[in-house]
């Protein structure tokens, strides 16, 4: 059995940028012991738990069509869609469950 640690997917409507742009294809990484911990200690999560999901696909999210890194923010996955929002929800425990 192959252990897969990134998947590449494509939403439906995607996350449209300031000047329009659409970014619809990227890839999501296996989560990391780290990746959860840290997220877990944000205030803003003490304060709103259900803020942890954004946080975590944030860090997971590496590419979303031209934003990579940093630049994809739990902002930038707050304003996707409620469908695509569930969609890299299934993704990311696809790809965290063995």
């Amino acid at each position: 059995m192959e252990l897969k640690d990134t998947l590449h997917f494509e939403l439906d409507r995607g996350f449209v940028d300031d000047h329009g742009t659409v970014h619809r294809q990227g890839r999501l990484r296996l989560a990391t012991a780290r990746d959860v911990m840290v997220c877990r200690r944000e205030p803003r999560v003490q304060d709103e738990p259900e803020f942890l999901p954004l946080l975590i696909l944030s860090r997971v999210v590496v590419q979303l069509g031209g934003l990579e890194g940093e630049a994809i923010t739990p902002e930038v996955i707050r304003e996707l869609t409620s469908a695509d929002y569930e969609h890299l929800k299934q993704l990311y425990k696809q790809l965290n469950e063995v």
